[in-house]
């Protein structure tokens, strides 16, 4: 039988942003964010006028013009400003609540938002006509890898019943070129159709300068074949993530040590989530920076008490969704990654009476909650 081959590759006034954009600048004294400028123009240039024939066209040559008014002013505009300006003030007042390196992540949309690396997978049908036709997937675990890291990815078959043959295969593709290749391991044991994709020995070609690559799996269902292509990123990297140390309670705060090298000297950055281990929920966004100037060194995590509290987990704890990068900093001001070689690091925790109870304060940030009450 022919194989039949398918590629399936508030409204808000300038006002109202003019003052939200001073209340949300920066009010970190070691990150500065810039202030939002908006400008008003006043004008003396006449309405612009409009001309129109009216009547009939054999009627005589009379002519009428109609002004383009401005639209009336809106009696409730004062009210709106003032009910925007207490949702500012409210919402800045609760996030001062917390050190910016320090912030709970209260639901799943501040999730995303602070996991960056997400990958962008592809699902489709095998036949649009027939809706009992079997669905196929394709999803890499993140969207950018680093170099010497291997390339994972999940892909699936569903609406499938039992007992039919299927295979997956898959290759990656970088300009245009086949630069690798791999059979999917079926991973499934209950008669679900779910596949691993992972490639592992890239140094033939990891000099290749090749930071946009697809991911292209092709699945056999009895004899037909479909495929689907999924784009991953694979950079270049200069520092890695060498150990997570013991965690320790120093005053208000739980302090991570994070153990790096890096190959170019400067300022870097890591991030990520604090999850509880027993449950697997996320607590707390964490961020830490250091000047390093030796090819060895420490970046400390650290989570205020105010946070934990508010996410009621005392630990242990998981370090999830990690993010590594040397910032721009002399000699080189550009980004540049850093690799993460595990998805997890055990972090240990602490009773709450262990840590001295006290609110973050932040003094820039009160003052400008003072302003935006008045």
């Amino acid at each position: 039988m022919s194989t039949n081959k398918k590629s399936i590759a508030l409204k808000t006034t300038g006002f109202a942003v003019l003052l939200t954009g001073f209340a949300l600048m920066s009010y970190f004294e070691d990150e500065p964010q810039p202030l939002v400028h908006a400008e008003v123009v006043q004008t003396n240039e006449p309405i612009r006028q409009e001309t129109q024939t009216v009547g009939p066209q054999k009627a005589s040559s009379h002519k009428q013009t109609a002004a383009i008014m401005p639209e009336p002013e809106n009696p409730f505009f004062e009210k709106e400003v003032k009910a925007r300006l207490v949702q500012v003030h409210d919402q800045f007042a609760e996030d001062i609540k917390y050190p910016e390196f320090s912030q709970p992540i209260w639901n799943e949309e501040e999730l995303r938002m602070y996991t960056p690396n997400r990958s962008s997978g592809m699902s489709i049908t095998t036949d649009f006509d027939d809706a009992s036709a079997p669905q196929i997937s394709l999803v890499p675990v993140k969207h950018r890898f680093m170099n010497r890291e291997a390339i994972v990815a999940n892909a699936e078959i569903t609406n499938i019943e039992p007992g039919r043959y299927t295979t997956i295969s898959a290759r990656l593709v970088a300009n245009k070129n086949v630069v690798a290749s791999t059979k999917a391991v079926q991973t499934d044991d209950a008669g679900e159709y779910q596949y691993l994709i992972q490639f592992d020995d890239l140094t033939d070609w990891s000099e290749i300068n090749a930071q946009s690559l697809m991911i292209i799996a092709e699945y056999n269902i009895d004899g037909e074949h479909y495929e689907l292509a999924a784009p991953i990123a694979y950079e270049e990297t200069v520092a890695t993530l060498e150990s997570v140390g013991d965690a320790y309670v120093d005053g208000e705060y739980l302090e991570v040590p994070v153990n790096i090298s890096t190959t170019v000297p400067g300022y870097h950055k890591i991030s990520g989530n604090l999850y509880d281990a027993e449950s697997g929920k996320a607590l707390i966004h964490l961020s830490g920076k250091n000047a390093l100037n030796s090819h060895d060194g420490v970046i400390t995590l650290r989570a205020h008490i105010s946070a934990l509290k508010a996410m009621g987990q005392e630990g242990p704890y998981e370090l999830k969704d990690i993010s590594f990068i040397r910032m721009p900093s002399e000699p080189r001001f550009y980004t540049e990654n850093g690799m993460v070689p595990e998805d997890s690091y055990a972090v240990a925790g602490f009773p709450f009476g262990q840590y001295e109870d006290v609110p973050y304060h932040n003094e820039k940030a009160q003052q400008r909650l003072e302003f935006l009450a008045r």
